[in-house]
């Protein structure tokens, strides 16, 4: 079942959100602008996160990607403002452009091995994110993917990196070791 383009599109007064397990891929804009929306709770038999889904809903704290999800379009969780905490799945191939940019609250990402390439923006203004895992497999983080992690000190960079993309870590103030 496909949860359709603009289901939920701009419902101010939604507070929580349940996917049923029948749910097995979403359209984009699906939750955007869900302003009061704090919970979600994913189907486990979901394989993407559409363009724009979650973007502008500023009161979810915390996403769990259940390990179904294998991809992510561009601003999945973009102005996410309270969004402290996230799970990636671990069949994710790819973080797409500006993903999580602008989640303020951010303090931490591990980043899967499934995980392939970061693209641009991914975390941008993400200001208070003071750890990044990296793990083996990741070949390329796209352009400003870090940028304005101004709480970010210390980046380990995988082994098989393969690109780096212009200005990655632009605006890390504090950033001391790579």
């Amino acid at each position: 079942t496909t949860l359709a383009y603009h289901a939920f599109y701009g419902c101010t007064l939604i507070t929580e959100v349940i996917l049923p397990d029948s749910i097995t891929f979403m359209e984009g804009h699906a939750f955007n602008g869900c302003s009061a929306l704090e919970k979600i709770t994913l189907s486990e038999n979901l394989t993407n996160l559409s363009y724009s889904a979650f973007s502008g809903c500023s009161r979810i704290t915390e996403i769990i990607l259940p390990d179904s999800i294998t991809s992510m379009d561009a601003y999945a969780f973009y102005g996410c403002t309270a969004l402290e905490r996230i799970t990636l799945s671990q069949s994710l191939t790819a973080i797409s452009d500006y993903a999580f940019s602008s989640a303020r609250a951010l303090t931490a990402v591990t980043v899967p091995a499934s995980v392939r390439s970061i693209g641009q923006r991914a975390f941008t203004d993400c200001r208070v994110l003071e750890s990044i895992v990296f793990n083996e497999g990741l070949e390329s983080i796209g352009y400003e993917a870090f940028s304005n992690c101004s709480a970010l000190t210390a980046v380990t960079l995988p082994n098989g990196l393969v690109s780096l993309g212009q200005s990655v870590f632009n605006g890390c103030s504090k950033l001391a070791s790579v």
